[in-house]
């Protein structure tokens, strides 16, 4: 015999089946947005990182060029000696390289994600573009410091990865700039996760 409490269990059952597989796409939806907004961030990254019609690489190549030219001339490479167009190239980079710091610092960019293809480039300009922000930190003593910790950051990867020394010093200072940048990152991405 069929009881009005029966009826009941077997409506909860079905109400709880019905539910449960009608979350099931909102669930798949969620994952697959997750990862789309992953690969996004990626995405544009690579875009930034090499600039609408890759003029950020050809800047980098750039770099290259001239340093390669100063090797072969057996002269020592002096951004300052160098043509203003030039310069104002570099200075271009410098910025591009501190926005990415900034994204960085705040946990849009993934660290290893950038350090992985980007770590070599990011010292190699630092440490050649480095002394056209001498004079402006004179007045403005925080001018590229983005990209300035984000070269530390990188330098420190591939000391620790591919034991290479960077192009340039990195003092006990730098180091904690970086250790403290790099906890207040994750910390970034937990908040994020659990927001």
């Amino acid at each position: 015999m069929i009881t009005l409490e029966i009826v009941k269990d077997i409506a909860t059952i079905v109400t709880f089946l019905v539910v449960t597989v009608g979350l099931i796409p909102i669930v798949i939806n969620l994952i697959s947005t997750s990862k789309n907004l992953k690969s996004k961030v990626f995405l544009d990254t690579l875009n930034l990182l090499d600039g609408k019609y890759h003029e950020i690489r050809g800047i980098r190549h750039k770099l290259d060029d001239y340093l390669e030219n100063a090797e072969k001339t057996g002269t020592k490479f002096d951004i300052l000696s160098i043509k203003k167009e030039d310069r104002d190239k570099f200075d271009r980079l410098a910025r591009t390289f501190d926005q990415v710091g900034l994204l960085v610092k705040h946990g849009v960019i993934p660290i290893d994600f950038l350090f992985d293809f980007y770590s070599k480039p990011v010292i190699k300009a630092w440490t050649h573009i480095r002394p056209m922000f001498d004079v402006k930190r004179k007045k403005q003593p925080g001018h590229m410091l983005k990209f300035e910790i984000l070269a530390i950051g990188a330098a420190l990867y591939r000391k620790n990865k591919y034991q290479e020394e960077p192009g340039f010093s990195i003092s006990n200072e730098d180091t904690a700039k970086w250790k403290k940048w790099k906890k207040w990152t994750i910390r970034s991405l937990k908040r994020k996760q659990y927001a």
